[in-house]
Order: C-alpha cells, then sequence, then structure tokens
C-alpha cells in the first residue's frame, strides 16, 4: 500500500506497511492509494464496490466514516489499483481500508493480512507515531530548506503542504495540529467493528452506513428482554432454557432483539462464559456464574453449556470487551462471543474451531493453510478435517480466523470445533440450512 500526494510539480508516494498501525501526515486527508499485488486481479471482482471503510476517533469510538465518493481502478494489468476518495477522508480518524471479495483470475481471495489498511489520518504526525507534538516539529525543523527526495520516506513525511520543499510553512502547518493523538483509537480493521453496541431500548446497528436501524421497543430495559430471551434461568437439563426461548445446540432464538441487524454481525455487549477442559477435569478455577458477578455481568442463561452474561452498559465497546475477555481467561474460563448468524438466530463462538476442506485439497496445501493462523494448536481430525484450539481461549480471536476460512473457496466448511458435522435442525426447529450451516 501507498497513500501518493502531490510534492511540486510530480506525486509522491508514501509506502503505508500493513500488520501495523501506520499514519498518512500530510496536509489534506487521505485522497488516494495505490494498492500493488503478486499476480494480476480478476477485473470481474474489483471495483468501488470492493472497498469497505471503518473509522474511530481518537477516544476509541466507532464513528460513521466522513462523507466520500469512492473509485476504484485496476491499472497495469491488473496487479495494482489506484484507490480514491472525493473529498478526501479528513485527518483526525483512524481508518480500515479493506478490499473485499477481489481474486485473481484462477478465483484465490486476497489475503485478509494485507488486504486491509489500518491507516491514522493525523497532519503533522511526521514520526509516524499516530500523534503530532515537539517531536514531529524538531523532525521538520531540522529539514527546513530541504528540496523533497521523493524516495526519502522522511522527506515525503515533512512536506505537509506539498510544495516540493520542507519549509517554515510545513512546521506552522504541524504546530497548528499539537495534541493529537490516535494512539489509543481501537484498532479499526478490528473483527469487532461488524458489531452492534446493545443499549435500553434497542440494538443499534452498526453498518458501514452508520445507519442507527433499532430492534424493538418497549418499557422493559435491554437486559430485562434479553434475561427474557435466553431464559434467565439455568437451563431445565436438555439443552434449552427454562423458558420459550428456542435453543438448538450453541444458537438461540432472539428474533426482533437483533433481526434488523446484518448477517454475520457480533454482539459485543454480550460474552459466553464457560470452564475450560482443564478446569472440568480437575474441578479447579472460579464458577462462570461466579465470574459473572465478580465482572458485573448480568447473567442472562445458559446455551449449550455456555453461560450468556450482558456486560454493564459503559463496557459494550470492542475494546472493554476484549479487555474484559482477556481477564475472565485469566480466570481458568472459555470466553464465547456471541453472533447474529441470522433471522434472529445468536449463535456462539468458542475459541475452538473445526475447517472442513473440499475434498481433493492436498493435505500439504490444507496444513499450510491452517497453520497460517498464528496462536492455534493445529490437530488433524480426519480426511480433509482440522481442528484449530486457540492458546487465548478467546472466541473473538477465533471468530476472526473464523471469518477468514469462511471466504476461502477451498474450504467446504468452518465452525465451532462441535458444529463441524452435526446434524441440521429440522424445519419444526425454524432453522434453515443455510442458518445451519457456516457464516460465510
Amino acid at each position: 500500500w501507498a497513500s501518493v500526494k502531490g510534492a511540486g510539480e510530480s506525486l509522491a508516494a508514501l509506502p503505508l506497511a500493513t500488520g501495523t498501525p501506520v499514519s498518512e501526515p500530510r496536509s489534506g486527508g487521505l485522497s488516494k492509494l495505490v494498492a500493488t499485488f503478486s499476480e494480476p486481479i480478476d477485473p470481474e471482482t474489483f471495483d468501488a464496490v470492493s472497498i469497505s471503510l471503518a473509522a474511530y476517533n481518537a477516544a476509541g469510538v466507532e464513528v460513521a466514516v466522513p462523507p466520500t465518493t469512492v473509485s476504484a481502478t485496476l491499472t497495469v494489468g491488473g496487479t495494482a489499483a489506484e484507490i480514491g476518495f472525493t473529498p478526501a477522508l479528513p485527518s483526525g480518524l483512524r481508518y480500515c481500508v479493506r478490499i473485499v471479495g477481489a481474486t485473481d483470475v484462477a478465483g484465490n481471495l486476497l489475503a485478509a493480512a494485507t488486504a486491509r489498511l489500518d491507516v491514522a489520518v493525523a497532519r503533522g504526525d511526521v514520526t509516524g507515531d499516530r500523534r503530532v507534538n515537539v517531536t514531529d516539529f524538531g523532525a521538520i525543523a531540522t529539514l527546513i530548506g530541504v528540496t523533497v527526495d521523493r524516495a526519502n520516506p522522511a522527506h515525503v513525511r515533512c512536506d505537509l503542504d506539498g510544495s516540493g520543499t520542507i519549509t517554515q510553512a510545513d512546521l506552522m502547518s504541524a504546530m497548528s495540529g499539537n495534541g493529537v493523538d490516535l494512539r489509543a483509537a481501537v484498532n479499526p480493521c478490528s473483527t469487532f467493528l461488524r458489531s452492534a453496541p446493545l443499549h435500553d431500548g434497542g440494538v443499534a446497528s452498526a453498518d458501514s452506513a452508520g445507519d442507527g436501524v433499532t430492534a424493538g421497543s418497549g418499557s422493559m430495559s435491554m437486559a430485562d428482554r434479553l434475561t427474557n430471551a435466553f431464559g434467565g434461568g439455568r437451563g431445565n437439563g436438555n439443552g434449552a432454557n427454562a423458558s420459550d426461548a428456542l435453543v438448538v445446540g450453541s444458537r438461540v432464538q432472539l428474533g426482533e432483539l437483533i433481526a434488523s441487524l446484518p448477517r454475520d454481525t457480533m454482539l459485543p455487549g454480550l460474552l459466553a462464559l464457560r470452564p475450560t477442559p482443564e478446569r472440568l477435569a480437575n474441578g479447579a478455577g472460579i464458577a462462570p456464574r461466579d465470574a459473572a458477578e465478580a465482572f458485573a455481568l448480568v447473567a442472562l442463561g445458559e446455551v449449550d453449556g455456555w453461560l450468556v452474561a450482558l456486560a454493564p452498559a459503559d463496557q459494550h465497546t470492542p475494546a472493554s470487551i476484549a479487555a474484559m475477555g482477556s481477564m475472565l481467561v485469566a480466570s481458568g474460563l472459555d470466553v464465547g462471543v456471541v453472533v447474529h448468524a441470522g433471522e434472529g438466530w445468536a449463535e456462539i463462538v468458542g475459541p475452538d474451531l473445526s475447517v472442513r476442506f473440499r475434498g481433493g485439497i492436498p493435505q500439504e496445501w490444507q496444513r499450510r493453510v491452517v497453520d497460517a493462523f498464528g496462536g492455534f494448536v493445529v490437530t488433524p481430525l480426519a480426511q480433509d478435517e482440522w481442528m484449530l484450539e486457540s492458546q487465548t481461549r478467546f472466541g473473538g480471536d477465533a471468530w476472526k480466523a473464523l471469518r477468514t476460512l469462511g471466504s476461502r473457496r477451498d474450504v467446504e466448511q468452518a465452525g465451532a470445533a462441535e458444529s463441524i458435522g452435526a446434524e441440521t435442525p429440522n424445519a419444526a426447529d425454524s432453522l434453515n440450512a443455510e442458518t445451519a450451516g457456516v457464516v460465510p
């Protein structure tokens, strides 16, 4: 990836690495990106619709992406693309730019890790630490009067006004942005950005358009309504709650509470807790209900061995849920996340996954694919099937891997470890075969 802007009478490309936070410090915001691919992209799979955007502010809060028209054009025989934003994406936010669904001519999707760019737009951040302070002013001051060498990233970063020469005007521009700090902004490329915060009075959709769609109404609090939906009890001993809630395996029908949300949307206000296999074996550690009480979680009910709980209203941000998940894991629990699987069905995704490859895929290739996910212990199960056990024991990490696996054409099915090969619920269960399968 590179961000391209003017530098005198020419253009200057600022390289932007993937897999690490980067920043665009020059004036005028983020207006043009160039992505270069290792092989040609199928033009039928690449256009402006393939570009997805998300944005977070300095307080770590997801915000609507500023209005912009996105253009996307393949160049150089399909091995590069120009992505434009008109008007430019403004300074002061941290963005995720994703290329979604693009494939090479053989139909292989782009690698997920490099098909997205985490970039902070912070005018004056010439040192690249996502904040603007005296360190940046000093870096510019040492280069005042220098004609920009476009092959030198330090020169390119310091030419804030794009004049082609580093001047006092660049220093003044940086100083006017003193104090901007985007280091605390949540990673906008996190899977949690496909989430919807739970609020009293309704569930707010957090789709890419920023629409404030809500589902449900009434005088009951969201906690009460979810408690009723999940059963509010300890389960009746045969896989369902002691209420009329429809539960099928690790799925529960929440109906209108989440029905308006897009499929594949995570609900970060909810966590699912269960003892780790080691604790089940030796009886040690804290019980899920005790943990819920200790963390001020509202226990909603039990689903397939998981205690589903609602976090306090001020703890529904992705960062808060991830931090709480880490502490709960340290207490000796597996922590799952809750996802809208479609048609009002909520599904618990735990830390362990199973994946089944399509027939005829070489075992060596299968192993290469599953080994690419860091943080998992990989074990072969049967012909074309593998188990991925998360070392973090946090379902949010597993969900990231699950989404990537689900997008691969060489993968037949991927899901929670216990779901592969499970029977599809019948029509009486009100769950169709598509919902029962993997969420793509």
